[in-house]
């Protein structure tokens, strides 16, 4: 039932006109931009669209969204979707399952989950979206000792390929133990070094700004946290914790 939703918002919104008092109700033009048994994009041959998030969509007529898709009888893969309303392009993949997560990413660690709905900018061509992966870093935590970290976070794209806006790396540090690596990934306005635990729900997105809610454990009592941060291009951090 899934996909009546989507072609409903995409279509209903772009379709439905303003009718005079009094005038005859016009014929609306349904037409379908995704269906269940649809090959979906990016994957492997013979995955097949089976299920969806609602859409996104812009003034430009851009539309993104979030859908599930396997083989007959095999695993679950997916991702994160886009289509020009008034261009002749089919649906392009922007992610997909499996696909390697943007830098930082010392590891080759892949995407596993797309958990929420993509956003788009309403008056513009910039997306952001939740991601969840395999860890993508990995450092010394002192001694011989190795910690990986990094399984999940905001990803945009400001052009044609994904870059990471937030991260769980805010506390990976340097050899000498001291200096963070990524700073701009560490939740501001707390302890230095203090690191998101989660992104959940979904971004939004307008104009050069991305806001998400982000949670954290508080390194003065251990309790945890949440917050409201916002990225600008090129994608810098400032926040208000609530």
């Amino acid at each position: 039932m899934q996909i009546f939703r989507i072609i409903f918002m995409v279509i209903a919104a772009v379709a439905l006109v303003p009718l005079a008092h009094g005038a005859e109700a016009l014929p609306l033009g349904w037409e379908t931009i995704a269906n269940n048994g649809d090959e979906a994009p990016g994957g492997d041959v013979g995955d097949l669209f089976r299920s969806y998030n609602p859409p996104g969509l812009n003034d430009q007529g851009l539309v993104v969204f979030r859908a599930r898709a396997a083989i007959l009888g095999g695993s679950q893969a997916g991702g994160i979707y886009q289509l020009d309303l008034n261009g002749p392009d089919p649906i392009i993949k922007l992610l997909f399952r499996g696909d390697e997560v943007p830098a930082p990413n010392n590891l080759a660690g892949a995407y596993n989950e797309f958990p929420s709905t993509p956003r788009i900018d309403p008056n513009g061509t910039l997306v952001a979206t939740r991601g969840q992966h395999e860890p993508v870093w990995e450092y010394s935590a002192g001694g011989e000792e190795l910690t990986r970290v990094g399984t999940a976070g905001i990803y945009a794209f400001t052009g044609s390929s994904p870059v990471t806006g937030a991260s769980l790396l805010g506390a990976a540090v340097e050899p000498d133990q001291v200096t963070l690596t990524f700073p701009w990934y560490s939740v501001p306005a707390t302890v230095t070094g203090t690191r998101f635990d989660q992104f959940p729900g979904a971004p939004a997105v307008d104009g050069n700004y991305i806001i998400f809610k982000g949670n954290y454990t508080d390194l003065n009592d251990g309790l945890g946290r949440t917050g409201v941060s916002g990225h600008s291009r090129p994608l810098l951090t400032d926040s208000v914790q609530i």
